[in-house]
């Protein structure tokens, strides 16, 4: 048509000129040409058509290929955590680690199956039975002794990617997040058993250690929860440290340690409750320090909480600073 429209107008043109003849000729050569040249425009509007939907198709087809790896990874990684081998379980573990380090989507996903993974029964291993112990005693303690090593790990992972190193602060770097930091997670670690566990310098959304036994160390050393923290009813056996520790935000969140005993010395020096701090009923069997720590909100109470030293002082938004004992507990209690 591009050929035929303009090959005849250039006749009609070539029919006024002063030779004829020889203007046609040269309007039929024009007419072929401007056809050629439109042929071979069109073919390469093809060409490139065809290009773009081969590349859209390939990466389609490239992150079809990304997810399905990522999900035969996944899969493979929480089979090998059911394994009666210690060995796998920790093979397991780290491929998670390297799923979630490798795709920022599955992180909260990895983080509950870590969660999940820590929440499953467990006694720690007490001292080495004697040399003359039952095949099965030996066998129990061994198997025991492995599992704690697995779980060792797996919290360590929780602390890795949970914590924000010290030369990263953001006043520093605002910009800049450190490469292992996961995002600010929620944990649920409900009824665990931890043993010498750490989250120190972690900065999560919403944390539960309720009726979780800690076994050793406890630190939450400057952690930041910065929406509801809730240790009802948790064990600690050992020394737990919630100095500089930052729990919710003036607005909303709470620091529930309803009923939470501590067998040891328990620290919350300059820790900062920004809002509701429950302490009703909870117990210190030994010196609990709460020197430096703020209570910003009128719903604070220690109603019922005893203490080996006595209760100590506690800093208020109140000026002079004096210690609140709220009539009414924290609503995020759990009787």
């Amino acid at each position: 048509m591009v050929t035929w429209g303009a090959t005849s107008w250039l006749l009609r043109e070539a029919s006024q000129s002063k030779d004829p003849p020889a203007a046609r000729v040269e309007a039929i050569k024009t007419g072929l040409s401007i056809g050629a040249g439109s042929g071979g425009a069109f073919a390469l509007l093809l060409a490139v058509r065809r290009q773009w939907h081969q590349e859209v198709a390939g990466t389609a087809n490239e992150l079809d290929a990304a997810e399905k790896r990522v999900t035969e990874l996944y899969t493979k990684a929480a089979d090998q955590l059911g394994s009666d081998k210690a060995p796998v379980r920790l093979a397991g573990l780290y491929a998670l680690e390297r799923v979630a380090n490798n795709d920022s989507n599955q992180r909260q996903t990895i983080t509950n199956l870590l969660c999940a993974y820590l929440r499953m029964p467990f006694d720690p291993p007490t001292f080495p039975p004697d040399d003359d112990a039952s095949p099965s005693t030996i066998d129990d303690h061994r198997n025991r002794t492995q599992e704690l090593e697995v779980r060792l790990a797996a919290q360590r992972i929780l602390e890795e990617h949970l914590s924000w190193p010290e030369r990263y602060e953001r006043r520093l770097l605002p910009q800049v997040d450190p490469p292992t930091f996961w995002g600010y997670r929620n944990i649920d670690l409900t009824g665990a058993v931890l043993i010498d566990f750490s989250l120190q310098r972690c900065r999560i959304d919403n944390a539960s250690f309720a009726k979780a036994k800690f076994h050793g160390t406890a630190n939450f050393n400057d952690t930041s929860i910065f929406h509801h923290a809730n240790f009802s009813h948790a064990a600690f056996s050992g020394p737990a440290d919630f100095s500089f520790a930052k729990f919710s935000t003036p607005k909303s969140g709470t620091a529930n340690f309803y009923d939470a005993r501590f067998a040891a010395e328990a620290l919350f020096l300059g820790a900062r409750f920004a809002h509701v701090a429950n302490f009703s009923a909870a117990s210190f069997a030994d010196k609990c320090e709460f020197g430096g720590a703020t209570f910003l909100s009128e719903v604070t109470t220690f109603e019922s909480a005893t203490a080996a030293n006595g209760l100590p002082r506690a800093l208020l938004k109140s000026t002079p600073p004096r210690f609140r004992e709220a009539d009414r507990l924290a609503s995020t209690s759990d009787d």
